[in-house]
């Protein structure tokens, strides 16, 4: 069994419509209890290397958990570094995505020199930072760094000339349906020929569901209910599936004017990604200490895949309890957002697989998957 697990997705369809979703994980949702009983230090090195997906995420919301129920003080310079660093992360991950993932859909081979360039340029940009240092328990940073808008010039390049075809800043003016198509019809890029394909086959709005974003959630109630396994594999608020990711969480004229054009579908969520990658480029804003630890003992992190918390119990520096809710767990529940895009899918068997596909990457989890259609 892989240690990251993986998620089995089967679509049981009557005729030419999925009538039933199920979802199961394998994933390994206990695998922090092997942190029980370890000093608070070792457990926070073998962070990142546990988990290959969003190693700095996850690494972020360790040390914040640790450092809340040690009662340590909320450093605000430590912050800022520990979210450009996560936005770094975010948008290594954003283009990867898009590189290596949207031209399989196009028929095309990944892009996997231009993959390796956006890897290049975050450590490059990262190599400026006093990185390692604020990913230490209780770091006290008393300066950052010059010219932090700066940080990303590289990527900002590639995104210019690779992804958007034009300057981030230039591409979010656009704030209707018709100013989308336009950029579609005009532009050669990856990103505009993936929608172009939506649109020429219909998709645009194909895979709609209603789930609710993940809202801001009291530190102290969750922080209880991430001590119940169950809640872990199939998390749900004030009885309702959440989604969170991307299009939970971006906020832009451009989405507004497509919910209400195309829906909360296919369409929309590649959109958002893009608009987030913009916007995370263009946009370089102070981090928040309000919501990075929402109770003692429990971090937050806004990951690339959505929102990632950790809950640890200390007794003096010793590991007494650590769990982990991911973002996978709230858009991969049996009955949440992805369950709910797949399900009234239409066409035939290789029609219903390509769509089912495009709408599993598109909410994106955190592991690999099987789909099965029949």
């Amino acid at each position: 069994m892989e240690f990251e697990g993986r998620l089995r997705i089967r679509l049981e369809t009557d005729g030419a419509v999925v009538r039933g979703v199920q979802i199961h994980s394998s994933r390994q949702l206990q695998a922090s209890r092997a942190f029980h009983g370890k000093m608070a230090e070792e457990a926070l090195l073998a962070l990142p290397l546990l988990f290959s997906v969003c190693g700095t995420a996850q690494a972020v919301a360790g040390v914040r958990a640790v450092e809340g129920a040690l009662g340590l003080p909320l450093e605000p310079a430590t912050e800022r570094l520990r979210e450009v660093l996560v936005r770094l992360e975010t948008l290594r991950e954003h283009l990867w995505h898009v590189f290596l993932r949207w031209p399989v859909f196009l028929g095309e081979k990944p892009a996997t020199g231009l993959a390796g360039e956006v890897h290049r340029l975050q450590r490059q940009a990262i190599a400026r930072l006093p990185a390692r240092e604020a990913l230490q328990l209780g770091a006290r940073l008393e300066s950052l760094w010059d010219g932090e808008g700066e940080i990303a010039t590289g990527l900002n390049s590639l995104v210019r000339e690779v992804v958007l075809g034009e300057p981030p800043e230039s591409w979010l003016e656009r704030n209707s349906e018709a100013a989308l198509l336009a950029w579609i019809e005009a532009s050669d890029t990856l990103p505009a020929r993936l929608l172009r394909l939506l649109l020429q086959q219909q998709w645009q709005g194909v895979g709609r569901a209603e789930t609710a974003p993940l809202p801001p959630l009291p530190g102290s109630g969750l922080k209880e209910s991430m001590e119940d396994p169950g809640f872990l594999a199939r998390p749900v608020w004030e009885g309702r599936c959440r989604e969170t990711g991307s299009l939970a969480r971006t906020r832009h004229p451009l989405l507004s004017a497509l919910e209400a054009a195309w829906g909360r579908g296919l369409g929309l969520r590649l959109v958002a990604r893009l608009v987030e990658l913009a916007q995370l480029l263009t946009r370089p804003e102070a981090a928040s200490c309000e919501m990075a630890r929402p109770a003692p003992g429990l971090g937050r992190v806004e990951a690339a895949r959505g929102r990632l918390h950790h809950a640890v119990k200390l007794q003096g520096n010793r590991v007494t309890h650590w769990a982990i809710l991911a973002p996978t767990e709230w858009n991969f529940h049996p009955r949440g957002v992805a369950a709910q895009a797949l399900s009234g899918l239409r066409g035939a068997p290789d029609e219903i697989r390509r769509q089912a596909e495009l709408v599993i990457d598109a909410v994106d989890p955190c592991v690999r998957y099987d789909l099965e259609v029949g």
